[in-house]
Formats: C-alpha cells, sequence, structure tokens
C-alpha cells in the first residue's frame, strides 16, 4: 500500500511498510519492494540494485543481530530524490557507528565477512544511522538516488 505524505521536512512521493518474519523472505520481499519502487519514480538499473542491495543487507543484518524473530521495514522516496530506510529491530548491544569506524582502520586482510555488508551499505548512503530506545533500534538509512 504505496501512500504520499507529508512529514516535517520532506513530502513524500511514496511509503510503504514491511514486516519481515524471517530471513529467507528477504529476497523475494525486497525484489517487490524494489519493483513497486520502480513503478512510482524513474530509477536507473544501478539505483535498483543499490536500494534492493541496503535494503537486504539492513534486514538480514537485524535478524542476525536481533532479538526478535520479526523485523519491521519502511521506505519512504521523497520529492528531493532521496529514498529513506528504516529497520526496526531489537538488536542489544550493537553499535552502528562503532562497527563502521572500527572497520575502516583495519587493514583491508583484516577484514572478514563479518561487517563487509555495513561497509558496502554506509558507501552507498548519503547517511547512516541508529538509535536505541526502549522500544528496540532503528536503523536510518537514505540514499540519494539520480534523476533521469
Amino acid at each position: 500500500m504505496s501512500q504520499t505524505r507529508k512529514d516535517n521536512q520532506s513530502v513524500f512521493l511514496y511509503f510503504n511498510s514491511w514486516l519481515f518474519n524471517n530471513s529467507s523472505s528477504v529476497g523475494a520481499e525486497t525484489s517487490e519492494i524494489v519493483n513497486q519502487l520502480s513503478r512510482v519514480a524513474t530509477l536507473d538499473n544501478e539505483d535498483l540494485f543499490n536500494v534492493k542491495l541496503v535494503i537486504s543487507e539492513l534486514v538480514i543484518n537485524e535478524f542476525k543481530h536481533g532479538l526478535g524473530k520479526n523485523v519491521h521495514l519502511s521506505v519512504a522516496l521523497t520529492h528531493e530524490g532521496y529514498i529513506d530506510i528504516c529497520v526496526y529491530g531489537a538488536q542489544e548491544g550493537f553499535n552502528l557507528e562503532y562497527e563502521i569506524s572500527s572497520r575502516k582502520h583495519m587493514e583491508f586482510d583484516d577484514y572478514s565477512e563479518d561487517g563487509r555488508g555495513l561497509m558496502i551499505v554506509e558507501s552507498l548512503c548519503e547517511s547512516l544511522t541508529s538509535e536505541i530506545s526502549c522500544e528496540g533500534s532503528i536503523v536510518r538509512a537514505r540514499m540519494l538516488i539520480k534523476k533521469k
């Protein structure tokens, strides 16, 4: 269900949310999300691939490190040309900013598979932040898309 919505800073051309019940559905669900976005915005193949990659990595990361079995995702497309992605979960003891910062200081040979996805996501996003509250965690990613 897509909607047009306005918050304090942006007018959304598209807004939708999903609930993932297990990590095995992430690939198929992410493909459907990208298909929905492509129906409301002119995105080139690179943008579509990058959005799918960011969503997949963030949702899988939440399943891998989260405490709960459900992951909530929202995606908004703004008039300004941004795609805002929010992943809501229940990560405990996971500090996104620390993980990214510590990996930037590693030698390439020191990289394990853990954390590579976050580094890729961070490189594709204008901003990547996290918040922790009594209700859980929120990871926010903002991507600038190319305008055709």
